[in-house]
């Protein structure tokens, strides 16, 4: 069973007269989010403060899809708590700018948002703009969120140069805000956390002072227990010039001793595999953590059948543990070991296997379902671009070895009039 201990910081900044951050720390509910306010006149403030009750209000109601997913662990109930995450920075929007319609005082404001949802040992994140989550693992610091701001958008999203946008626009100047308009298209994944993980959740008055200094961000948060981790972030970022509100929440999950040693390696060596995998190999880490929520942990025994030449595919597995034999019409063609991979195709086409794959010894899989990643690919067009770009060119290397193949046979065998002579 994780247990979970946290810490809050929040200052307020020179640049306002009251803190406009908003924060929301409940262990019993598993819920952690920061938020930092946009506009005038209190505005943000008010901004903030409620799209963290809301975000708190709607997963207290929700609760029981939380709870089932803790409990069984199905794919259905990870899109579930997703979906709701979602709805809740929706509605936090709505709201947010429903009320600015009627104070035209408080016209244009809204918030940043990141949260994190704990549920057994998994975390649900939701983001909007320019606040943060961090992960630290075994003293290495991710930052799991990406920023919605000018400097992402033309640069990784249109393709500028980073000497152009420098020279021309507002870097941090953010692209999406909960509430400035009544709709928002919110950010969430899932992290897979072991013993030990920090997560850190912060607003930009935090995380603008350590842009250039991860080592010393993971140091701070390295702290023994993390009420000190919270306060030197914030003490810190202020020396290093911050004006603006600081909130840091600093999260550290504990897991059960028997479950340590066995999940966190197998998340390391998921990890590892999926960087291999051709289809996957350019993906940012960012990138990969949205492949990696999607990957199923399947237990086989020996002799069991996991792929069946001639049926129907629509996934891809992963060796994580164990043998498996690969086999085609009953002749053997070669043992798969971990490390390894079977079915990319099935992910792009819905074609019979061209092949059996049976488990030689107990072992463990990891399984890709085409439709879970055609979800994620609808809305993460960069991420879309780089993984089809990887299949054309996993298709076009098979096509130039089966070319080689037949160009190798004698003129008589060769049958031109078959599948090559086809159109496209």
């Amino acid at each position: 069973m994780e247990t979970i201990v946290f810490a809050v910081r929040s200052e307020t900044g020179s640049r306002h007269e009251t803190n406009e951050d908003a924060h929301l720390a409940d262990a019993g509910l598993g819920l952690f989010a920061v938020c930092d306010g946009l506009g005038g006149h209190s505005a943000g403030e008010v901004a903030s403060g409620l799209a963290a009750r809301t975000l708190e209000e709607h997963v207290r109601t929700n609760q029981n899809c939380v709870e089932a997913y803790a409990r069984d662990r199905q794919d259905a109930g990870r899109i579930e708590v997703l979906e709701m995450l979602e709805e809740a920075a929706q509605l936090a929007s709505n709201r947010i700018f429903a009320m600015a319609q009627v104070e035209p005082e408080k016209r244009g404001m809204g918030t940043t948002l990141v949260g994190a949802l704990l549920a057994g040992s998994q975390a649900f994140v939701v983001h909007v703009g320019d606040s943060r989550l961090y992960l630290l693992r075994e003293g290495k610091i991710e930052q799991v969120t990406e920023d919605h701001n000018a400097y992402n958008d033309l640069v990784k999203r249109r393709g500028m140069s980073p000497e152009k946008v420098r020279a021309r626009y507002r870097l941090n100047a953010i692209t999406r805000s909960v509430g400035v308009q009544e709709y928002v298209e919110p950010d969430t994944l899932m992290l897979d956390l072991v013993d030990g993980d920090r997560l850190l959740l912060c607003t930009d008055g935090v995380a603008r002072a350590f842009d250039d200094d991860a080592k010393e961000l993971a140091s701070l948060l390295s702290a023994d227990v993390p009420e000190r981790s919270s306060a030197a972030l914030v003490k810190t970022a202020r020396e290093r010039g911050s004006v603006d509100d600081a909130t840091a929440i600093v999260v550290e999950v504990r897991a059960a001793e028997e479950r340590r040693s066995t999940r966190a390696a197998r998340i390391v060596r998921a990890r590892a595999i999926l960087a291999k995998i051709p289809l996957f190999h350019r993906l940012e880490e960012r990138e990969q953590l949205h492949i990696l929520q999607l990957l199923q942990l399947v237990r086989t025994a020996a002799g069991q059948v996991v792929i069946e030449e001639g049926t129907p595919g629509d996934c891809l597995y992963i060796v994580l543990k164990g043998d498996f034999r690969l086999t085609r019409k009953g002749q053997p063609i070669r043992t798969l070991v971990p490390g390894e991979h079977v079915g990319e195709m099935a992910l792009i086409r819905n074609r019979p296997r061209s092949a059996t794959v049976t488990s030689a010894t107990d072992g463990e899989l990891l399984r890709l379902g085409r439709e879970n990643l055609h979800t994620v690919l609808r809305k993460k067009h960069r991420m879309a671009v780089k993984i089809l770009w990887a299949m054309a060119r996993t298709l076009a290397a098979r096509l130039e070895a089966a070319q080689e193949g037949l160009d190798a046979l004698p003129l008589d065998d060769q049958d031109i009039s078959g599948e090559l002579g086809r159109p496209f």
